[in-house]
């Protein structure tokens, strides 16, 4: 885990939030490097932190704080912080599995030095892929 100052990390709310510091003033903008980590919250820490587990990620600490929360690294530097409140009876994602559009995070991407190979790998751990993307129709944006 990266070693990281006690003003390294912020986290956030929404865009109108951002807007107002850059109106102000505010030299946040320019001092943006990268992502820190995706907060993801989950009903069951083991089932979770098996399946990130698959694809590489170490598992760090956790759980830990108020919310609470575990996190887990891959070698490349993605982080992942498992938030671990949610309700355990939904059924659904009412980002992604329901008709009304609600506002959100719908998704991480995460890129690799090879598609084919990558996909091979995740297929071999018995995860399935559920969408395919035809990459030379989306190289306009990449």
């Amino acid at each position: 885990m990266r070693e990281l100052g006690s003003d390294s990390i912020i986290c956030f709310p929404p865009l109108a939030k951002i807007l107002t510091i850059q109106k102000t003033g505010g030299n946040i903008v320019k001092e943006i490097t990268r992502i820190n980590h995706i907060g993801l919250r989950v009903k069951d820490l083991d089932i979770s932190r098996k399946f990130y587990e698959k694809l590489g990620f170490v598992f760090l600490v956790g759980p830990v704080g108020p919310e609470p929360v575990a996190i887990m690294e891959h070698p490349s530097g993605v982080n992942i912080n498992f938030i671990l409140n949610a309700d355990k009876g939904c059924k659904e994602n009412i980002l992604m599995d329901i008709s009304v559009k609600h506002t959100g995070y719908t998704h991480i991407a995460l890129e690799v030095t090879n598609v084919i190979s990558a996909s091979t790998a995740v297929k071999a751990l018995g995860i399935k892929i559920l969408t395919k993307w035809n990459m030379k129709a989306l190289s306009s944006f990449l």
